[in-house]
């Protein structure tokens, strides 16, 4: 599920002066003591960051140049819903950005689309909105969507965006302010829905996160759903099949899929995670003895590269550098979260630092270089490592591009309009490492400004275009 973390307190602990003091008493004596490469707190997150409290960041989002991060307060029993922060040097130094938005966050096309939480009352109140000005200003757009939903993830595919709902199932979107609708054609049992949280795009497949269920899959944009668990046991219950573990993560990572359950459902702080390198079709274990975390079993999410992989827990941030294998957790120069251990909430690659937020301390950064990691030698999760050259721009008949790839692989390159609607499908299926040369014709569409959209496993670039005559 998305991160939240259900004991923040009503008040976002506004003033505390001696724990602070005490913190930072811990933390430079731990760096004095260790003397070694240590999580840095990045710029812009002090006690008054945030409207004079500290905050949980609760996602990251890579958009053109800029790293946004969804930040979630309680000031009071009605409190501020959830703001943007962003970052244009790689995560390290952050200012506001826009009041609204939400983790799951998305880019589609040029629009932004995310959940937003707020307080009321003591409970968390959801909805979704989208922005067609990059986050500066959002629309309301949850019609259709139950109200009492706790979504746990979105992801664009095709010209729609598939919405986890819950114990509610998939809800799909055809377009900004367009009526969300149920989306269960083989993920439900007996006529309900199959709980669902987290969801990953791998090449052309969509992947969920089902409670008791394992993995659902798709290959037609949503269309229809099956599971895929093909290598995941199945839990046993007194001696009988009881249904598939709960995945709680699921992280795309170059051309891989990693996705993390829980190792014994009813002993909940050990994670086992699996590893697929064909989509979701097959599974296997990944890390050869059980990873230890939290009493409370949060794994809030994944990122990486192929040379090293970031998984974020309730207990702090775990590091893998033969893909999954062994992982060691690393919390070096961290500020503890109220004195009882490290919540990490979101991780992410950003240029050639790592980016990590956290419950209540805000953001924190290392460069890959601390890890002996000379670079982003592959795709990042999330983030963009393609590159997009245009012949001409602005363009008015023939246009030619060359999209360079870091690796081999599926590639979909679109042309948008300014609401994120594909106008031209230039590709959508293989794509080779390096340079692809395309060419477009853009004589038939109306004069303005479009983009050129790329996705490869788990990366997107997008280039602006303006058509003139």
């Amino acid at each position: 599920m998305r991160s939240f973390d259900s004991s923040l307190p009503v008040s976002c602990r506004v003033g505390r002066v001696a724990l602070t003091a005490f913190v930072m008493f811990v933390f430079v004596l731990g760096s004095f003591q260790n003397g070694h490469a240590q999580w840095k707190r990045a710029a812009g997150w002090t006690l008054d960051a945030h409207n004079g409290t500290l905050s949980q960041v609760k996602g990251f989002l890579p958009f053109g140049n800029k790293l946004l991060a969804d930040v979630l307060c309680a000031t009071s029993s009605n409190g501020t819903p959830d703001s943007l922060f962003v970052s244009t040097d790689n995560g390290q130094s952050w200012a506001p950005f826009s009041s609204s938005g939400g983790e799951p966050l998305i880019a589609n096309g040029t629009n932004l689309v995310g959940i937003a939480d707020s307080f009321s009352n003591g409970m968390v109140i959801s909805w979704i909105s989208y922005s067609t000005n990059q986050g500066q200003n959002w629309i309301a757009d949850s019609v259709g969507f139950p109200a009492s939903a706790l979504p746990g993830g979105m992801v664009v595919a095709g010209n729609s965006i598939i919405a986890s709902a819950g114990f509610y199932g998939f809800y799909k979107q055809t377009g900004p302010g367009t009526p969300w609708t149920v989306d269960t054609i083989g993920a439900s049992v007996g006529g309900q829905p199959i709980p669902v949280g987290v969801l990953a795009l791998s090449g052309n497949t969509i992947l969920a996160g089902a409670i008791v269920a394992g993995i659902m899959a798709s290959t037609d944009n949503g269309g229809t759903w099956n599971l895929a668990v093909n290598g995941i046991p199945e839990i046993m219950q007194g001696g009988q099949p009881a249904g598939w573990p709960t995945v709680w993560q699921l992280g795309v990572i170059g051309k891989a899929v990693y996705a993390v359950t829980e190792t014994d459902p009813n002993n909940p702080g050990t994670w086992t995670m699996y590893r697929s390198s064909d989509n979701g079709q097959n599974w296997t274990v990944a890390n050869a003895t059980p990873i230890a975390g939290g009493a409370d079993g949060n794994a809030t999410w994944m990122a990486g590269t192929n040379q090293i992989l970031f998984f974020s827990t309730d207990s702090g941030v775990f590091i893998s550098k033969d893909n999954g294998t062994t992982w060691t957790i690393n919390n070096s120069g961290l500020y503890p979260y109220d004195q009882t251990g490290f919540y990490t909430t979101a991780v992410q690659i950003a240029g050639g630092n790592v980016v990590l937020g956290t419950a209540d301390s805000g953001i924190w950064y290392r460069p890959l270089s601390d890890f002996g990691i000379s670079g982003v030698a592959a795709t990042p999760n999330g983030s963009s490592h393609l590159g997009i050259a245009l012949s001409e721009n602005p363009a008015g008949g023939l246009e030619n591009a060359i999209i360079s790839a870091p690796e081999a692989g599926p590639m979909r390159v679109e042309l948008v309009d300014e609401m994120g609607r594909s106008v031209q499908t230039l590709l959508h299926g293989p794509a080779s490492q390096g340079p692809n040369p395309i060419s477009f014709n853009t004589q038939s569409l109306v004069p303005g400004t479009y983009f050129l959209r790329v996705e490869a496993d788990g990366s997107s670039a997008i280039e602006k275009i303006t058509v003139d005559r």
